[in-house]
């Protein structure tokens, strides 16, 4: 599905995980952990830290929608990226999003797409 015809607002390329990261982990379940913490990391960085500010700005007026291709919904880098933002919009440490990516946790994804609300009570789970 092309991104025309999701009609999206917003394609945030510079949260996405490092091609090189994408390409080592392989979707395989073994590599899960390590992905995980390794893609934490990533989000870190300048570039990928912008792109979150931008995120939990949008969070503010709305729902956020995030987007992936993998066939797995328990691992993949939205569960990672929704547990960063619900873990430091409620002022936790970067570690709570670690056990919050853990497969089956909280994880709220349908169909290659997780939802992340969020308002002036900060981000919280769609329902």
């Amino acid at each position: 599905m092309s991104r025309e015809a999701l009609g999206l607002h917003l394609w945030l390329r510079s949260v996405a995980p490092s091609d090189a990261l994408r390409c080592w982990y392989g979707h395989r379940p073994e590599r899960w952990p390590v992905f995980a913490r390794r893609y934490r990391e990533e989000l870190r960085t300048p570039e990928r830290a912008a792109a979150l500010d931008q995120l939990r700005t949008l969070l503010v007026d709305g729902p956020v929608v995030l987007l992936y291709g993998s066939r797995d919904d328990r691992r993949n880098q939205a569960v990672v990226l929704r547990a960063v933002l619900l873990a430091t919009a409620a002022g936790r440490p970067a570690a709570a999003a670690a056990a919050a990516a853990e497969p089956g946790i909280g994880a709220a994804i349908v169909s290659g797409a997780t939802t992340v609300r969020g308002g002036r009570a900060g981000i919280r789970p769609s329902e």
